[in-house]
């Protein structure tokens, strides 16, 4: 094996994934199918790089269709633009969970506070409009 090269193994360490994941990256198109050497696939550096992004857009929300855009982007040169639109896409869709959830902390927060004997007297879970 050439020290430019990696096994599947290798490369899932380094990135910190399973080696089921990057296989089912590769069948669904998000990396490209990697060359074999006696049957075994072999990976560069661009594919640890790749993966890494995949991970950086996973964590910031991205859908995996989203990231697609993103890499797609990228291999065309224009990856900063795609990422700021998506990025403002993304902000309003977690602005709108963030409110979702501030309601959610209050009506939990009232359930705490409720001193009634049964459910049906606790006003937040009495009030079917919470």
């Amino acid at each position: 094996m050439s020290p430019e090269t990696m096994t599947i193994g290798e490369v899932a360490r380094r990135v910190d994934l399973n080696a089921s994941a990057i296989r089912y990256y590769e069948r669904i198109g998000v990396m490209p199918p990697a060359p074999r050497v006696s049957g075994q696939r072999r990976y560069g550096q661009e594919t640890v790089q790749r993966l890494g992004l995949l991970k950086a857009a996973k964590r910031l929300g991205f859908t995996l269709e989203e990231t697609q855009l993103l890499l797609a982007a990228e291999a065309e040169g224009e990856p900063a633009d795609q990422m700021r639109s998506l990025a403002r896409q993304k902000l309003s869709e977690v602005d709108a969970l963030i409110d979702q959830l501030m309601e959610i902390r209050r009506l939990l927060l009232g359930a705490t506070q409720c001193r009634a004997d049964h459910l049906c007297d606790c006003a937040v879970l009495a009030d079917p409009a919470g």
